[in-house]
């Protein structure tokens, strides 16, 4: 077992001893492993990944172990984890994954520094207090501290970071956001719902490849930065539940928006547009979704749901859509009358040879109804309108209707 380069280990979840593992390793998956530590003897220079997930694991190695190869480490789940491994020594580790570790309280510096990190996952770590104060990581793709309720602050963006990036903050205890947030020059997504102590933003805002800000829930914040005109590819703004009570006149030039969420801003007062200072500033954009509830202090009706032109398109569509459907509906009863006729003419044709034949018998109940197939029509459940549902929906369900009624002729006649 000295040379073995790849263990993966599953359903052994009791395992009461291990002494060794090969210092060849180069891979080791152990789900559920229920030890506490690796065997003294392990040293794991050549290991590149390391899959603990739900594991029993307290302390992985000392400090200072070489870990120079070490590209992905998972911890998911491991409730008895305390402390995140030092990884000074792991210049190269591109994936590092403590999820849902409840019980880990620090995060230790080195991880601030990794150059090659892409992603880090530190999400639903709720007794996490300790985290890097300054983070230098260039290569990250995505940071993860959803639900680490007990983090109180954001860390400083110490030098540039140009690669595409996801932040969720979502759930923490975070109070501001530092100017340095700026350095963050591809962030694309940046979640900070329910974070219940934030009460500040960067006095402005330009981070111009965001695409996503999501700050639902934050119901300290009283104010919204200015935007500086740089945020092009904003596309989705979630302010629903904050407590602001304006927004900058200069949200119009925000020439990508299709959707803002302003729900339960229980303290806004005005709107852009509303002003007086630039009449267009929302009727000109392209906001397909947006959400805005009445409240006894908004000045005035938000002008983000369509200028007048915009809502007199909307209304010749949807009468044409009416239109439309008024004919199909004309035709599928056409079909149907004529569907009636036929089958009451051929019971009518049927009944009189049976009488016929039958010398003058007396006519079956069926034929007191002009056919067989009359009563079963005057039974059937015609959908009904009551002129407060959506109109387009009933006269969806009454083509369903005659299609159905049709499928069913047509089957009996074949």
């Amino acid at each position: 077992m000295k040379r073995l380069r790849l263990l993966k280990v599953h359903c052994l979840p009791n395992c009461c001893d291990l002494t060794y593992l090969s210092n060849k390793l180069r891979l080791l998956e152990w789900s559920g492993y229920s030890l506490r530590s690796l065997p003294l003897g392990f040293q794991p220079e050549n290991l590149v990944v390391l899959l603990l997930p739900y594991s029993n694991i307290e302390q992985l190695w000392k400090e200072n172990t070489p870990l120079y190869k070490l590209k992905v480490l998972n911890l998911k789940g491991s409730g008895n984890l305390i402390k995140a491994p030092d990884v000074i020594t792991a210049p190269n580790l591109e994936i590092l994954v403590l999820e849902g570790c409840t019980r880990l309280v620090y995060v230790h510096p080195s991880v601030g520094v990794l150059t090659r990190l892409k992603i880090l996952n530190l999400g639903g770590c709720k007794s996490l207090r300790s985290f890097p104060t300054r983070i230098r990581m260039g290569s990250l793709e995505m940071l993860i501290l959803s639900g680490c309720s007990k983090l109180q602050s954001f860390p400083e963006i110490d030098g540039k970071m140009e690669c595409s990036l996801e932040v969720c903050f979502d759930g923490t205890n975070i109070k501001e956001l530092p100017s340095s947030i700026e350095n963050l020059r591809r962030l694309e997504v940046l979640n900070l719902k329910d974070c219940k102590s934030l009460r500040s933003f960067p006095t402005k805002i330009g981070m111009e490849s965001l695409e996503k800000l999501i700050l639902s829930g934050c119901s300290n914040l009283k104010r919204f930065p200015e935007i500086d005109g740089k945020m092009e590819c904003l596309q989705e703004l979630y302010l629903d539940g904050t407590g602001i009570k304006e927004l900058p006149i200069l949200i119009g030039n925000l020439s990508s928006l299709v959707l803002l969420n302003l729900k339960d801003c229980m303290n806004l007062v005005d709107l852009p547009g509303s002003t007086g200072q630039s009449k267009d500033t929302f009727s000109s954009r392209p906001v397909t979704r947006s959400y805005a509830k009445a409240h006894n202090n908004l000045v005035s009706e938000p002008v983000v749901m369509g200028d007048e032109k915009t809502l007199t398109a909307k209304l010749e569509a949807f009468m044409e859509q009416m239109a439309t459907r008024q004919q199909v509906l004309e035709e599928q009863m056409a079909i149907l009358s004529l569907s009636v006729q036929k089958t009451t003419k051929e019971n009518l044709e049927k009944n009189n040879e049976e009488q016929g034949s039958s010398g003058g018998k007396k006519r079956n109940s069926n034929s007191q109804h002009g056919g067989g197939m009359v009563p079963r029509y005057s039974k059937m459940e015609f959908p009904t309108y009551d002129g407060v549902g959506d109109p387009l929906g009933w006269l969806k369900r009454c083509e369903n209707f005659f299609n159905n009624q049709r499928t069913n002729e047509e089957a009996k006649s074949a």
